[in-house]
């Protein structure tokens, strides 16, 4: 289901269900796949600002949206992780014509003149964690 003109729910909804963890043992099974109308809303403008930067369609990927706690502890995630609370994501870029990868680097500093005063960002080797919390949070 769309929840938006370029995103789905099933790009928010933890991974665990996809990798076959079981409820039973302590997992989601991907129902954890709420849609924080205002992340969703800066991944939209995010996608549109890299690429009118870009001069192409620049595509964002999430690679990790919500987790549920016990897949948050697997992928190493902090105790108090905003991908627990359903407004965290980690995302990569990449030209959408020729699945060319956009530079991470580049997009987070974009990304970042975008929000000087707020949300969360991290900067990784394949991309970007981005966060809508209330304080501004960086770490390259």
């Amino acid at each position: 289901m769309k929840v938006s003109r370029n995103f789905y729910r099933s790009e928010y909804a933890c991974k665990c269900g996809r990798q076959l963890k079981k409820f039973d043992d302590g997992y989601c099974e991907g129902g954890f796949n709420a849609v924080d109308v205002i992340l969703n809303k800066e991944h939209e403008s995010i996608r549109a600002k890299l690429s009118y930067r870009k001069g192409s369609e620049v595509a964002v990927r999430i690679l990790s949206g919500n987790r549920c706690v016990k897949h948050n502890k697997d992928e190493g995630g902090a105790a108090r992780s905003t991908h627990t609370r359903g407004i965290g994501s980690d995302i990569e870029f990449y030209v959408k014509a020729t699945r060319e990868p956009v530079d991470a680097a580049w997009c987070y500093n974009i990304i970042d003149q975008m929000y000087p005063d707020k949300y969360g960002l991290k900067l990784y080797p394949w991309g970007v964690h981005f966060d809508v919390r209330v304080n501004k949070w960086r770490m390259t």
